[in-house]
């Protein structure tokens, strides 16, 4: 219980861009879950119309899925610099955003590299069935643009601070 309430305590102190982060990591980590719980509630509920029910087995992760699982990570990491007080909080929350950010840009790149190949074989991919994407993000959704966003905001916002912090310290 007493780490609950150190928690609790953290929190409330840590301002409203420290808040924001840790609502982008809640939503990163939710973002990361649904899917792979949407793919069990399908397959556990695929049924034929004869009244059988048909198995679907796929080999290896359902796809950004690993995207997904890298940018969790980092936001977790970003989270828990807020929380301390020991460590250069700042600076590890930075890593994090930026090491996010990259994931992020990673995708987007590894995202055109598919489009083009479609592109290239005559596979109109913005209005394909099959093909899902948001904001020519390859399987992507609306909240990984919108954790993006946030990431970016958080980060710009982090680096301003860390750095105000290093010009006036430099200053006394």
């Amino acid at each position: 219980m007493l780490l609950l309430e150190l928690l609790f305590h953290r929190f409330r102190t840590i301002g409203r861009l420290g808040r924001l982060l840790v609502a982008t990591c809640v939503v990163a980590c939710f973002n990361f879950v649904e899917p792979i719980v949407r793919d069990a509630i399908i397959t556990a509920r695929t049924h034929v119309p004869d009244g059988y029910t048909l198995t679907v087995c796929r080999i290896g992760p359902p796809p950004g899925f690993t995207p997904r699982l890298f940018i969790t990570c980092l936001l977790l990491i970003a989270t828990i610099g807020v929380f301390t007080r020991s460590f250069p909080r700042s600076r590890i929350v930075v890593i994090g955003l930026l090491g996010a950010l990259t994931v992020y840009g990673y995708w987007w790149v590894e995202s055109y590299r598919v489009f083009l190949n479609l592109t290239d074989a005559n596979i109109h991919f913005i209005n394909h069935p099959e093909i899902k994407q948001t904001a020519f993000l390859y399987w992507g959704t609306w909240l990984d643009v919108g954790t993006a966003a946030s990431v970016v905001v958080c980060s710009a916002l982090f680096l301003d601070r860390l750095f105000n912090q290093r010009h006036s310290g430099a200053n006394e």
